[in-house]
């Protein structure tokens, strides 16, 4: 039998206990207001903040503006930071390009957030930088930091080199009016593995054997070097080497950082940070049309240009039993905040997993 949709128990039982039903106040009187997280690697502490402030006016307040503001609802990409966090679904460290306009700052507890004055300056760029500059791929460079933080956000979770089509996609929620994208995915692909060659085509080899045999691989690279042995990658003349060890590290200390549920508000607005689902339980128990932010993607575009107002907001990112998944015998179980990046990769090993017949769903 293939794996199929499960419709939810017709009469579950009761959310919370009826004992559990208090007041708001008394269900997160325990709850912090303290906010920690790290910025270009330097920690910082805030307490008390406005939960209605978005990350992007954080940092252009703080005098950071090289992080831009542009169509403020998530399509041009100008105000692209990189966000690095523990991801509970992969066990690994992810760094997300994310939409600074619509992430509320309130959200980055024990992240790290990484903005384009963290990773170079003009007398010592970072190579992405760099070779976007080299390569014409900016020309008013209004959208040019975003642009950049994309490409950095792939290149940490690609240290080995993404593929030509990994790149492509990086910068689907950027936007470039005056440029074309041409010497920009150009400038990109330098990092690719298909240009980690010296010999490849695309650098003015004559072809690397890679290429070869229809590009099935097999030669000398494979049986030229051990496993164990990394291939120099390489860097066209005239550009700064890409070394991904010099990168800024995840900070030690958010390694160990304890996320405690956290409370702000002001007279307008109330915002809630379970970090278990019998938190968000209760809180949903005793004020049911609480929101549920889960990215907040559309929700701040709700509040921006749709004048919806949500006194009680819930920032469910946070609980990892929302972020898990499992294979059953006859269906696979998801959990509702897993991210779209991560649901792509389950389904690729759920298809591996079933096999070609109960797979088939998945494919």
């Amino acid at each position: 039998m293939a794996p199929i949709a499960i419709s939810p128990d017709p009469t579950p039982a009761p959310a919370v206990s009826p004992s559990a039903t208090h007041s708001l106040s008394s269900v997160t009187t325990t709850y912090d207001d303290t906010l920690r997280f790290y910025l270009n690697g330097t920690r910082v502490t805030i307490d008390n903040i406005d939960p209605e402030i978005t990350l992007l006016e954080y940092l252009r307040g703080i005098g950071l503006t090289g992080t831009k503001l542009g169509c403020a609802e998530g399509g041009c990409g100008a105000c692209t930071v990189v966000v690095s966090q523990y991801n509970p679904t992969t066990k690994k460290i992810y760094h997300a390009s994310v939409n600074a306009c619509l992430a509320p700052l309130v959200s980055v507890d024990g992240k790290h957030v990484i903005t384009v004055e963290g990773i170079g300056n003009t007398k010592r760029p970072h190579p992405a930088q760099e070779r976007i500059a080299k390569g014409n791929g900016s020309q008013c460079g209004f959208c040019t930091p975003g642009i950049v933080m994309s490409l950095y956000a792939l290149l940490r979770n690609n240290p080995d080199a993404p593929s030509e089509h990994e790149i492509e996609e990086a910068f689907d929620g950027n936007l470039c009016r005056c440029t074309g994208y041409r010497p920009i995915l150009d400038a990109a692909q330098t990092f690719s593995n298909k240009a980690g060659c010296g010999k490849a085509t695309s650098n003015g080899g004559g072809g690397c054997c890679m290429e070869k045999n229809g590009g099935e691989g097999g030669g000398c690279c494979k049986n030229g070097f051990k496993d164990d042995q990394p291939i120099k990658r390489f860097t066209p003349p005239g550009f700064i080497e890409y070394n991904p060890d010099t990168e800024l590290i995840f900070p030690p200390a958010l390694r160990k950082h304890e996320f405690k549920p956290l409370a702000f508000g002001n007279k307008r607005k109330k915002w809630y940070r379970p970090v278990t689902m019998e938190q968000l339980l209760e809180i949903k128990s005793v004020y049911p049309s609480a929101k549920i932010i889960g990215g907040s993607t559309e929700t701040q575009i709700e509040i921006k240009f749709k004048a919806m107002q949500y006194s009680a907001s819930v920032f469910v990112g946070d609980i990892p039993e929302l972020r898990q998944y499992s294979f059953k015998d006859d269906h696979l179980e998801i959990g509702g905040n897993v991210v779209l990046t991560d649901l792509e990769a389950i389904v690729q090993e759920a298809a591996k997993h079933y096999g070609p017949e109960k797979g088939q769903v998945f494919t």
